[in-house]
């Protein structure tokens, strides 16, 4: 008897059992239908008896995040509608949104970068700005603005051209100043600059000699752009003049009247006959730092003269070596002669890295953040950053008087003290 109970209540829960897993297969294929004729909501509600079941619970989650971005969007926060768009990109239409979502944005940076294009073209920045509008396409009336634009760098550059023609470089360089990066002008600013300098000083002066070289070894020997055989003549020309004027420097006979005037304490006549000759070798670089070194030390100037000393090897043996190194003991100890040595060298390689700094251009308006970085300002001390419905917006902190502020990652304004 007992053995016929257990076997009729095993009966009736296998029953139960198979009957329960096949109406939850059928509710959840009920469900399924229904997804495939559009009818979420009664699917939903189908699915939700039977949460646990299979993939249901995540169906459930997808549309609850897809009626939140429905709403988001008939509100215009795009931005969170197409995150949570995105997330469930699979699931009903969302696909077609996050397409309607993204051209929406697309729309909207370009009229940022409109915007700002016509504020630099106003502000007379017509390269950069040629290079904003030419972003921008077909865009509103950007191809009119460019034809603008191209039309002004052309007649500055052919000014510029005229001027050079008639010898007025001076006048040229200031006009090419202005267009940098327009055809041939970082050839012909380079060009304008060292015609005006080998002409307007001296070949006596040593600022003249270190400048107009850098600039002339600066023009490749290949340009064959506007003004080319002018331009190379030129360059050929000056060093031939140059190199004239320096053979008649001969460099023993320099050395030896440097000598002979530091010996005597003609410490700013030496100076002066070896500057050309400093780097040649380094007896010539230890007499040049000396007679700086002592002619700062007759002037007062005693700060100068330990940094010119600086300059010398504690190792030195060349000319002149006893009298140089026991005047130099006399003023500190070998072991402080040898730390500021260091010191210099410390300093004289961030001063390197803040040149390299500030060859990078300014940060201007229109400029992305990647632009900022790049540029003399580098990456800012602090970012502070708001989210809104509308966007992002950052202020890039400086110092306490220098702020750059960047809606949606292009930059909008500059604030810096005069």
């Amino acid at each position: 008897m007992d053995k016929l109970k257990f076997l009729i209540v095993l009966f009736l829960l296998t029953t139960f059992l198979v009957s329960g897993c096949t109406s939850d297969e059928d509710t959840y294929q009920s469900a399924m239908k229904l997804i495939e004729n559009n009818n979420y909501d009664e699917a939903i509600d189908k699915l939700k008896v039977i949460q646990n079941y299979k993939d249901s619970k995540e169906i459930i989650q997808n549309n609850t995040t897809y009626n939140e971005a429905i709403e988001l969007f008939n509100n215009e926060d795009l931005k969170n509608a197409l995150t949570k768009f995105e997330s469930i990109s699979n699931y009903r239409d969302s696909n077609t949104y996050i397409s309607e979502i993204n051209d929406v944005f697309s729309l909207e940076e370009k009229e940022k970068i409109y915007q700002v294009s016509i504020k630099i073209f106003k502000n007379n920045d017509l390269y950069f700005a040629k290079k904003k509008f030419e972003e921008l396409g077909n865009y509103k009336d950007s191809k009119e603005y460019l034809k603008n634009i191209e039309e002004k760098l052309e007649t500055i550059y052919q000014e510029s051209i005229k001027l050079i023609e008639d010898n007025k470089c001076e006048e040229a360089f200031k006009k090419l100043d202005k267009i940098r990066g327009y055809k041939d002008t970082s050839t012909l600013v380079t060009f304008a600059k060292a015609y005006t300098d080998f002409h307007k000083y001296d070949m006596e002066n040593k600022y003249f000699r270190q400048d107009v070289l850098k600039l002339l070894h600066q023009i490749d020997n290949t340009y064959n752009g506007d003004l080319s055989e002018k331009i190379v003549s030129f360059k050929e020309n000056s060093l031939k003049v140059i190199e004239k004027y320096l053979e008649k420097l001969e460099p023993e006979n320099i050395k030896k009247q440097a000598v002979n005037l530091i010996k005597n304490k003609k410490y700013d006549e030496a100076t002066s006959i070896i500057y050309f000759h400093k780097n040649k070798d380094e007896e010539f670089e230890v007499l040049y730092n000396y007679s700086n070194g002592m002619n700062s030390q007759v002037n007062g100037n005693l700060n100068m003269m330990h940094h010119y000393f600086t300059y010398i090897s504690p190792d030195y043996k060349g000319v002149l070596s006893d009298t140089i190194l026991n005047e130099i003991l006399i003023h500190q100890t070998l072991s402080e002669w040898k730390e500021s040595i260091e010191t210099r060298k410390a300093y004289a390689k961030e001063r390197e890295r803040k040149k390299d700094q500030s060859l990078k251009p300014e940060p201007r308006i229109g400029m992305s953040a990647q632009e900022v970085e790049e540029s003399s300002w580098g990456k800012p001390y602090e970012i502070n950053k708001t989210i809104t419905q509308y966007g992002t917006s950052e202020q890039w902190v400086y110092s306490l008087d220098r702020y750059i502020y960047l809606d949606d990652g292009v930059v909008t304004a500059i604030q810096k003290s005069e």
